[in-house]
């Protein structure tokens, strides 16, 4: 029997008790797994269009900078910088779920 991921418990038997007998698990680990994976691969795909327009950003201004261009790099360097610390969540998040069995608030779906 698989384990409930809203509680961890073998076969659900405390969330059984506490919610009902109809109580089904929430999502699957596959689908949990799937989904963090997505996220990963999809802040990765942020990550790198905000380093390609950081690098184009760069590569535009000239060495006598202007005050537009320097906002321009400053506006590239912000996104990026985000877009990195979303890549970093993303795989703390995966790596949470998959070596300690943690399953992120936001994916976990109650029923009833």
């Amino acid at each position: 029997m698989a384990k409930c991921t809203y509680c961890g418990d073998q076969g659900c038997a405390n969330c059984t008790r506490q919610r009902g007998a109809n109580h089904q698990p929430s999502r699957t680990e596959l689908e949990i797994r799937s989904l963090l994976i997505s996220e990963v691969i999809e802040a990765t795909a942020r990550n790198n269009a905000a380093s390609q327009a950081f690098n184009l950003a760069i590569g535009q201004v000239p060495s006598g900078m202007d005050s537009d261009g320097s906002q321009r790099i400053h506006d590239a360097s912000r996104e990026l910088a985000k877009a990195r610390n979303e890549v970093m969540n993303a795989h703390t998040r995966l790596n949470n779920f998959l070596s300690r069995g943690i399953v992120p608030e936001a994916l976990k779906v109650r029923s009833g």
